[in-house]
């Protein structure tokens, strides 16, 4: 069900509407650039400046991310489905 469609046991999944919608989304997502604007957008700057932010939850990741792909670089391991990010805590335990 992708536009609110109850789907009948002989109906298919996806419609042809609702692949024409699909694609006209992800046609717009590829129009768009790394900043997030449209390519065709002609926005006057007017106030606004380049800069940039830093991410304190980043920031503390980097290390730890860097260090975790010089270890797999050491045992000649690639990175393939390594996941980084903020997990809860893991207990300690005392191995039992």
């Amino acid at each position: 069900m992708f536009l609110g469609r109850a789907v009948e046991a002989d109906e298919p999944e996806w419609l042809p509407d609702d692949r024409d919608v699909v694609d006209m989304y992800l046609e717009e997502q590829r129009a768009r650039h790394s900043c997030g604007h449209y390519r065709w957008e002609e926005d006057e700057v007017g106030d606004l400046e380049p800069g940039y932010l830093v991410c304190s939850l980043c920031a503390v990741m980097e290390p730890y991310k860097e260090k975790i792909r010089e270890q797999n670089r050491a045992r000649q391991e690639d990175e393939h489905g390594v996941t980084f990010g903020w997990f809860a805590a893991r207990e300690e335990t005392d191995g039992n």
